[in-house]
Parts: C-alpha cells; sequence; structure tokens
C-alpha cells in the first residue's frame, strides 16, 4: 500500500484549490490531524505493508518516488528471494511530522 503523508494543512489547502470543499474536507483541522496519524500509524506497525512517501515533494519527484518504491516491492515479491534470503520490503518514511 502507497500512503501519500502530507500534513492536513497542507492537504487542505491543495483540497481547496480545487474547489468547493466536501463534507469530509469541511472536517474540522483536528479530524484530518487524527486520521493522518491513523494512517501513520497503521504503517508504522505493519512496515512490509505500506510505502509511505512525503507527499509534499514536487508532483514529479513523488511520482519518480512512488514509481520507483513500488518497482522495488513488485520486484521483491516476484524474486521472493535472493541468495536464500528473504527481501526486505521498501518503506520510506515521510519527512513530514
Amino acid at each position: 500500500m502507497v500512503l501519500l503523508d502530507v500534513p492536513a494543512a497542507v492537504g487542505l489547502n491543495r483540497a481547496r484549490g480545487r474547489g468547493e470543499a466536501d463534507k469530509l474536507e469541511r472536517e474540522s483541522m483536528d479530524f484530518h490531524e487524527r486520521v493522518r496519524q491513523a494512517f501513520r500509524g497503521l504503517a508504522e506497525a505493519a512496515p512490509r505493508r505500506y510505502l509511505v512517501l512525503d507527499a509534499t515533494l514536487p508532483p514529479a519527484e513523488l511520482a519518480a518516488a512512488v514509481h520507483d518504491g513500488v518497482e522495488r516491492l513488485l520486484n521483491g515479491r516476484r524474486n521472493g528471494r535472493r541468495n536464500g534470503r528473504r527481501l526486505p520490503r521498501v518503506h520510506a518514511r515521510s519527512a513530514a511530522s
């Protein structure tokens, strides 16, 4: 699973730039921060299942990071093992807190 991690304020500002806020976007900042922390908690509890990326990166950099991370994950699953050892899964932590 790819988690594009972004501070709630940044995400809401981006959403506002797309037009009128929907029901979810009208929730409080506290709500959005709790949701963010819940997803980050899931990723920390199961790091082999999540690729966490800093979604404050410029779009081209973020797209490249998604592509590279997913490619590594898929290659690891296809190969499964290398030199008799299980391959580690990718978990790139976000630089944003």
